[in-house]
């Protein structure tokens, strides 16, 4: 009598327990980004920097970045790593998606007065800053006007992360 219950019930089971495999599967997949950011970031600034994954912290940022002196940096940084990421989500539209990214992205920096930057890949593409103004040497990017709230927006620009890695890191180290 038990047994055809759960032979009944087997699809749902395994349904729940794949959904709670792709959950781990997609923060591990997070995780990794973030340490791949933060490896990116160590190398680029001198000794005494302190780049760490920040996770829900004061304001729930991702990567906290802070000199030797251990005061606060101006910038709240957002890791998003997901598979299906490609440079054209955003050239295309930006989809919802992405909108959301930095409208979490932008809150999460509000919340503690600090500059948002957005850090977006795919599996096997670069890594792309977003950020409110420029970085890098501008050869390559990509200027959006992207809603916010209310009628509000705001102008983004993405270049890849490989040519404006030393800028930010120059400008994280207050122009020094």
């Amino acid at each position: 009598m038990l047994a055809p219950v759960l032979v009944a019930m087997l699809p749902d089971v395994l349904r729940l327990l794949e959904g709670a495999m792709s959950g781990a599967k997609s923060r591990g997949k997070g995780a990794r980004g973030e340490r791949e950011i933060v490896t990116l970031l160590r190398s680029a600034l001198p000794d005494g920097w302190t780049v760490e994954r920040f996770g829900t912290g004061e304001s729930g940022h991702d990567i906290r970045i802070a000199p030797p002196d251990g005061t606060a940096q101006p910038f709240a940084l957002e890791v998003k790593r997901y598979r299906d990421f490609e440079i054209g989500e955003v050239l295309r539209g930006p989809s919802a998606r992405f909108v959301a990214w930095w409208r979490q992205t932008r809150s999460q920096a509000d919340r503690v007065g600090r500059e948002p930057l957005l850090v977006t890949r795919g599996d096997r593409r670069p890594w792309w800053l977003w950020a409110p103004r420029q970085y890098g040497d501008g050869h390559v990017n990509v200027e959006l006007q992207l809603p916010l709230a209310d009628g509000v927006s705001e102008v983004l620009i993405g270049v890849p992360l490989a040519s404006a890695l030393e800028d930010l890191a120059f400008d994280i180290q207050g122009g020094a």
